[in-house]
């Protein structure tokens, strides 16, 4: 459905310039505050606006490991 340089761009890959022509839909640009990488933390770059935007039927839920009580 879609090239990995595709879901790069959404979740809003960032990489050093030196890789820029590898990934030629990556951003570039200062290290990031998260480091080089996705910035799905980010509300623009949300995986769940991925699945919005084309209609997928997904849902990203974050549980934090904390707050699970039985791990294994």
């Amino acid at each position: 459905m879609f090239t990995q340089e595709e879901i790069g761009k959404e979740f809003g890959l960032t990489v050093p310039k030196s890789y820029k022509e590898l990934l030629p839909g990556a951003g570039t640009g200062k290290m990031p505050p998260a480091g080089w990488g996705t910035q799905v933390n980010k509300k623009e770059y949300s995986i769940n606006k991925f699945f919005l935007k084309y209609n997928l039927p997904l849902k990203e839920v974050y549980y934090p490991l904390l707050k699970i009580k039985n791990i294994i």
